[in-house]
C-alpha cells in the first residue's frame, strides 16, 4: 500500500469512528496481505479458474434470456448471473459495514464510487475508479465461474446431484414459499424481490442445485 494511500486509508477509518491504533493496524494489514476472497480460496486448489468472455454487460439491466458469461464453452444467462449479483448486493447492503464502505440503497450502484475502505477489506488491488455496480458485476462472474467449474468437477468425480441434493432443493423451496406466504408473497414474487426482476422458480432452482 503506498504512503498517500495508506494515509487516506487512515482518514477514511477515522471519519467512520475508527480510532483504535490496533484495530487500524489489523485494517493495514488485511489490505497489504491482498489474499484472495475466502470463497474463491477455499476451492482454489480444485481446479484453476479460466477467463470468463463478458458478452452482454452494455447496459446497467441484466435481461433475463440473454448470454452474459461463456464458461468452458458453456453459456450463462444474465439472469444466472444476476443471482449472485443481487446475493452479494444484499449481503453488503444488509451487512454490518454498509455504512463503513459508504453505500447507500438510496442511490443506483452505478453512480457510487468505491472508497479506499470498501477496497481494502474486500480486498481489491485495482487502484482505479471502480463503482459498486462494477464491483458486483465482476464479483457474480468470478462466483458463477467458480461455482461452474466446481460442479464441473464434482460431476466428472461422481460427486454431482443426487436425490438427496434433490432433497434439500425441495426443503428449501418449501421454507421460502412458507416465508413469501407469512409476509404476504408468491414464491414467485418473493424471489423477484431478493433477486431482482430476472430470477425466476426454475432459475433459482437451478443456482441451488
Amino acid at each position: 500500500m503506498s504512503a498517500s494511500r495508506e494515509k487516506k486509508t487512515r482518514q477514511d477509518l477515522a471519519a467512520q469512528g475508527i480510532t483504535d491504533p490496533k484495530k487500524i493496524r489489523e485494517a493495514e494489514e488485511k489490505a497489504k496481505a491482498r489474499k484472495s476472497n475466502i470463497l474463491y480460496g477455499v476451492i482454489a486448489g480444485v481446479f484453476v479458474l479460466v477467463a470468463a468472455a463478458v458478452l452482454v454487460y452494455n447496459s446497467g439491466v441484466l435481461q433475463r434470456g440473454k448470454t452474459a458469461v461463456v464458461i468452458d464453452g458453456e453459456k450463462y444467462t444474465a439472469a444466472q448471473v444476476n443471482y449472485y449479483y443481487m446475493s452479494r448486493k444484499n449481503s453488503i447492503l444488509n451487512g454490518s459495514y454498509s455504512s463503513l464502505y459508504g453505500v447507500s440503497s438510496s442511490t443506483p450502484l452505478d453512480q457510487q464510487v468505491m472508497n479506499d475502505t470498501a477496497k481494502m477489506f474486500l480486498q481489491i488491488t485495482d487502484e482505479s475508479e471502480m463503482t459498486w455496480d462494477e464491483y458486483l458485476r465482476n464479483d457474480a462472474v468470478r462466483t458463477l465461474t467458480v461455482r461452474a467449474k466446481a460442479a464441473k468437477l464434482a460431476e466428472e468425480n461422481g460427486m454431482g446431484a443426487d436425490d438427496h441434493t434433490q432433497e434439500e432443493i425441495n426443503a428449501t423451496m418449501d421454507e421460502i414459499a412458507a416465508y413469501a406466504k407469512q409476509n404476504g408473497y408468491s414464491t414467485k414474487e418473493y424471489l423477484k424481490l431478493v433477486f431482482g426482476s430476472t430470477m425466476t422458480v426454475s432459475t433459482f432452482k437451478q443456482m441451488a442445485e
